[in-house]
Order: C-alpha cells, then structure tokens, then sequence
C-alpha cells in the first residue's frame, strides 16, 4: 500500500511555525512557501528569502532555524568562512601539544576569529552562549585565566553531578516527577539564565536550557571510572562527556544521572558550557 502524504499551506515565515514544526521538518510533508523580503541582520541591505531556498534549508536539510533567515547570501557565505577557520584552530588545538596553549599568535588568531563570528550571530539577552564545543571552551579558559589571574576550568563529570544533585538522590534535583516549571525545554529556543528556580546549592539551568560540556572523555560505563571525583582522560577522547539536557530534549534527557557523548569539535545551538573555579 502506497504511503499517503499529506498536504497543506503553512505560514511563508518559519518563525511563525509551530515550536515542533521549527525544529525539524518531516519529509511526510508537502508544504507551500512563498518569498520572504527581509534586511540583513549583519549589513542591513534588502534580502530575499526564497521559497527555494526555504525548500532546501527546511525540508531536505532538515534544519532547526537559524541565521539562513536573517543572513544574506554574502554574510552567510562570509559566517560559513568563519566557521571553517574556526574549526581548523579547534583542530589543531585537538592535536597539538601543551606548547600550542601558550602561542599567543594562535590564542590571538583564535580571539579574533570569535570576535568576527560574533559580529554574524544575534545573541538575545542573557541566554546562554551555544554554538560552542568542547575545545572551544578549553581554549576560552586558558584566555580567561590568563586574563584573570584566577584558576576555572570545566567540571569533572562526578563533580557536575554532585553540584546538580544538590544532596537529592531522585531523577531530577527536585524530585522523581518531572515538572516543567523547573526545567528549560520548551522545544523552540534557549530562555534566558535564571529563568527556573535553583537546585538547593543555588544553581541555575542544571535540567535544559544548553547541553554543558565537563573534562571526561566517552565511555559506555563506569566501570573503572576514577573514584577520587577526578576526571576520565582517558579512553576515547575524541568524544567528551556532556550534561544537564537541552532545550530541544524531553524530561527523559533532563534527568540528573542522563548523559550524552558529543564530538569534542561539533557546533551546534544547544550546547554551551559552565566553569568550575579552583581556590
């Protein structure tokens, strides 16, 4: 039997799409587009938003919204550029040794390259920082601790557990039951920092909001696993341990114990990272 398809006309402008239909769309789904005139975020100048292009970017690729629709093809073509560069850096950061932590060129040519992406992303508020890997955040705290004189650092994995636990052995730090009012995942975006209540240590965002990368490599288990609270560094480092859930996750992500192994490399818009401070 032939699958049926269905059809139907949705609004030309994705951002008034359902929050499920912005995050992904269905190949079982035929829809109707129309152009879209808009002023580049980044240059100002008039732009077009095709309804080509919204079949490619929503449909084939399959893509959550992001700056395709705000961007023109200049300024995309010029964040793609960026991108490129900056993975590069994350690369060889990757596989170098120590010594490349402390070539101030590489720091400053890393900088730099951070300043201009940032010049191509709207950041609203105060939400968290996404887009943002796993060497991305190790290279940003030997900048901050130079900067600062003081010692930050990720997380161990035991140590982020025991810091969103806040004393509480259930599913979430509030208890067994899941309750929307306590986590941030409304399916759609990012939400400003704070705004749930706090574990009982006073942390905010420990269930959603944006992934948070800690020190430990991948591991299926934790049989063998460090039993002074010290981080896993070895194993298969190329994937790194993150924790705490997104927004695009169900409570079933959003569990205390719930875990997730991203590529230490890989940008995208729902992980982010928080730091640990030496005394």
């Amino acid at each position: 039997m032939a699958r049926q398809v269905k059809s139907g006309v949705v609004a030309a402008d994705p951002s008034k799409w359902s929050p499920k239909s912005q995050q992904t769309i269905s190949f079982h789904y035929i829809r109707e587009y129309s152009d879209i005139s808009y002023n580049c975020w980044r240059c100002k100048k008039a732009a077009v938003f095709t309804a080509e292009d919204q079949r490619y970017t929503y449909e084939i690729k399959k893509a959550p919204i992001d700056q395709r629709r705000i961007l023109c093809e200049e300024c995309w073509k010029e964040l793609h550029r960026i991108d490129r560069d900056i993975k590069s850096c994350q690369q060889s950061w990757s596989e170098s040794k120590k010594s490349l932590k402390l070539d101030k060129e590489f720091l400053a040519n890393w900088l730099q390259l951070l300043v201009s992406r940032a010049a191509y992303v709207p950041y609203h508020g105060n939400r968290p920082v996404i887009y943002v890997s796993w060497h991305y955040a190790q290279q940003f705290i030997v900048w901050l601790n130079k900067k600062t004189g003081r010692t930050y650092r990720l997380p161990t994995e035991s140590g982020w557990e025991y810091a969103a636990r806040a004393g509480t052995s259930t599913a979430y730090y509030w208890g067994d039951a899941f309750d929307s009012t306590r986590a941030a995942n409304d399916h759609s975006r990012t939400e400003p920092v704070g705004a749930h209540p706090p574990n009982a240590f006073g942390l905010y965002d420990m269930a959603g909001n944006v992934w948070q990368c800690v020190e430990d490599c991948n591991h299926d288990s934790y049989a063998n696993a460090p039993t002074d609270g010290s981080a896993w560094t070895t194993g298969d480092c190329t994937y790194r341990v993150s924790r705490g859930g997104a927004w695009i996750n169900d409570p079933t992500g959003l569990r205390v114990s719930y875990r997730a192994s991203p590529n230490a490399l890989g940008l995208v818009n729902y992980q982010g990272f928080r730091l640990a401070q030496d005394q």
